[in-house]
């Protein structure tokens, strides 16, 4: 598949930000106008300052949202440097 839209989905989990997935694309479209369209579905200013009890379902029905859209989830591997 020819990626030519991906977005990286990130949320908090025990004080820390961490990626939940990256959501790609074939088709070439604008990620802020998707944002900007689902926050207005959902009633939400915006993708900061929400109550800690809505962010996982948000961040979920998000993932769903772009499946909705005709995005897939891209299969990664991760790595990790530390000390």
């Amino acid at each position: 598949m020819l990626i030519n839209t991906a977005i990286e989905i990130q949320a908090f989990g025990d004080c820390t930000k961490y990626t939940e997935c990256v959501m790609v694309t074939s088709e070439k479209k604008d990620v802020k106008t998707i944002v900007n369209e689902y926050c207005l579905l959902r009633g939400l200013d915006s993708t900061n300052g929400l109550p800690d009890n809505m962010l996982n379902d948000t961040t979920q029905d998000f993932i769903q949202y772009l499946k909705d859209q005709g995005f897939v989830k891209l299969k990664t591997k991760s790595v990790c440097f530390s000390d």
